[in-house]
């Protein structure tokens, strides 16, 4: 591919210009105007020698070639290049004597782009070399977007993929911590057994996290987003990042005073903030310069046409840019994936940037990054503006309360029969009087015969109905009945009803009884 004019962060790359000529006197002054008129020239005295140079893998993707050169001409040249369809097409410009009208038009058929007759003024040769650069400029940014279009499906369908299997983990570890947090409370004063019991609930909840870091690539993770200054979070965070990144790397930052609010969860943005600090951090090897910046932004249609995934709108950019060793473009195209990891074994999951592309996929923004090998990184996040009212403090210590009992009936319905038992003694034990089914139409046969029914607890993934027609089915129908519904994985039930009307509405798994009985007594009382 030829590169474009221009990096992600706006510094400017000489476009190079291969120049064929056997004239040493032409050549010469060739190689000096174009220099002049902001190109890297790369000089060759014979058709051969430009041949070697443009199979090259950094190949020039604008050539002026002289027509009559030993070896190899001009022309044939031309026919050479477009006889390889392999071979990315550069854009040719012939430089002749020959000024007859068959010579252009033979010329133009052996694969120039344009043609102009020696001798020339320079002011039109400049002129015809700069409808060159903007076409290998266009070329190169459509073949960029081509890149980022692949790139954005493959994670997406790797995203799926992935989200699928955390639904699957998430039932599992929610029947593991339910039924041992219950049989904590049924054990003798026996320290020894309680202690075992504590050992498998700790590495329980860490598989969740594991698991929870897999949802959030997936987008698949349940988030509570709030207006967020983020000016404010990344200063409060300045004593960690100190101690995170080491006294030998420099950090500046560099924010404006009118940053706007970003719509996301803070504790999923400090914790993507740290990962890309410590990535950074490594890839200096305890020692450089670190800049955080943060303006205000707004992306167009055009920018988003060429940068698939990323919507139009206002945004926070928040840029983390470092000068350590940088990345090969092989590396870069698989950065953002689970498990894959450019440290040695044993020193990095490869979950770290997979959990900030997902925040930030969930935070419906946009992320890019720029690495060169031996100049450093840069990545780019882009963060909605917020609209929302932020959650004052009072609502917050409200949510923190004792464990709540109750004396309603409530509808539970899951597929996976360990985490619907679960559920159902869990809210027996707080008083509650419990129907259960195991899918869809049968909650809707027990709420014929169960009228009373003051609340549906609903899993959201379920085979035939799943839990948001369900919800839907059974409000229209009742619409005074509350409903709380449940999962891991909600990405898919959401796209396919199209209706988001209860997701505040929403339990993340796995869930512990306390927080069950919190979420189930807040519905109830709404």
């Amino acid at each position: 591919m030829f590169r474009p004019t221009q990096v992600g962060d706006g510094r400017e790359v000489i476009l190079k210009l291969l120049i064929a000529e056997d004239d040493v006197t032409v050549r010469t002054m060739l190689e000096a105007l174009t220099r002049q008129w902001g190109f890297e020239p790369v000089m060759a005295d014979d058709g051969e020698a430009a041949w070697q140079i443009f199979q090259s893998d950094d190949a020039p993707g604008l050539l002026l070639l002289d027509w009559e050169m030993p070896n190899l001409t001009g022309y044939e040249l031309c026919q050479r290049i477009y006889k390889h369809e392999h071979l990315n097409p550069p854009y040719i410009i012939l430089l002749t004597s020959r000024n007859q009208t068959s010579d252009m038009v033979n010329g133009l058929s052996a694969g120039a782009n344009d043609y102009i007759a020696k001798p020339f003024k320079s002011e039109e040769l400049q002129a015809r070399l700069q409808v060159g650069r903007r076409v290998v400029e266009l070329q190169a940014e459509h073949e960029l977007a081509e890149q980022a279009l692949r790139r954005f499906q493959k994670m997406e369908a790797i995203g799926q993929l992935t989200g699928g299997i955390a639904h699957d983990f998430n039932n599992i570890l929610g029947i593991i911590l339910g039924n041992l947090e219950l049989l904590e409370l049924d054990l003798p004063d026996d320290e020894k057994i309680k202690k075992r019991i504590s050992n498998i609930t700790k590495s329980a909840e860490r598989a969740a996290a594991l698991t929870n870091q897999l949802l959030g690539f997936a987008r698949h993770r349940i988030t509570q987003t709030e207006e967020v200054d983020v000016k404010h979070v990344i200063h409060a965070m300045e004593s960690l990042i100190a101690r995170s990144v080491t006294p030998q790397v420099e950090v500046e930052y560099h924010m404006p005073d009118d940053l706007w609010l970003a719509e996301i969860d803070q504790g999923d943005f400090a914790d993507a903030l740290l990962n890309l600090l410590l990535n950074a951090r490594d890839a200096m090897n305890g020692s450089g310069r670190l800049i955080i910046r943060a303006v205000n932004k707004t992306l167009d249609s055009k920018y988003c046409e060429a940068n698939p995934g990323a919507i139009p709108g206002d945004y926070i950019e928040l840029s983390i840019r470092d000068n350590g060793e940088g990345m090969a473009p092989d590396q870069l195209e698989h950065i953002f994936e689970p498990f894959f990891t450019t440290k040695e074994l044993g020193k990095g999951t490869g979950l770290g940037l997979a959990m900030v592309f997902g925040f930030i996929r969930r935070s419906k923004g946009y992320i890019k990054v720029s690495s060169e090998k031996g100049i450093g990184t840069t990545f780019w996040l882009y963060l909605p503006r917020g609209e929302k009212v932020t959650q004052t403090e009072e609502e917050k210590v409200e949510q923190k309360q004792a464990i709540p009992h109750g004396q309603e009936t409530i509808l539970v319905v899951d597929d996976e029969e360990g985490l619907r038992e679960l559920a159902e003694e869990s809210l027996k034990d707080l008083g509650y009087r419990v129907v259960g089914a195991s899918n869809g139409e049968q909650a809707l046969e027990a709420l014929k015969k169960e009228p009373q029914i003051d609340l549906l607890f609903s899993d959201v993934v379920m085979p035939g109905m799943n839990g948001y027609e369900l919800a839907e089915r059974v409000v229209a129908s009742s619409p005074q009945l509350k409903v709380l519904l449940t999962s891991g994985y909600t990405e898919k039930a959401i796209g396919n009803t199209g209706n988001g009307r209860f997701d505040n509405n929403l339990l993340s798994k796995p869930y512990t009884n306390t927080e069950l009985a919190q979420r189930v007594r807040a519905v109830l009382g709404e």
